[in-house]
């Protein structure tokens, strides 16, 4: 539950004691919490979600730690389809594709 709450909390600069319900000041322990999610952050592969340590069983991480899914996003999918269609055209310094809501 912490780590959810960190997750939440260390991008927006949210005191962890705020977020809970305290008052918005900056606790000892609040920026201990922050700074413990910070570096967690960091060791965290960015294309993957997991950690090094994890895969390490000298420190307790286990040789799969995680199942994987594939998850087919309908707007990634229609973004790359648009893009392809895009670089048929030719090639263009520069080319990207926004997406946009109608109406």
């Amino acid at each position: 539950m912490l780590a959810e709450e960190m997750a939440y909390c260390g991008p927006r600069g949210i005191p962890h004691s705020h977020f809970l319900g305290g008052p918005a000041v900056w606790t000892d322990l609040d920026r201990d919490k922050a700074l413990a999610w910070a570096a967690l952050d960091r060791r965290t592969c960015r294309e993957c979600g997991t950690r090094p340590e994890e895969w390490n069983p000298e420190q307790g991480g286990q040789v799969r730690p995680v199942d994987y899914a594939v998850v087919i996003c309908p707007g990634c999918e229609a973004k790359q389809r648009t893009v392809r269609q895009a670089r048929d055209l030719g090639s263009v310094p520069g080319l990207q594709v926004l997406a946009y809501r109608k109406g």
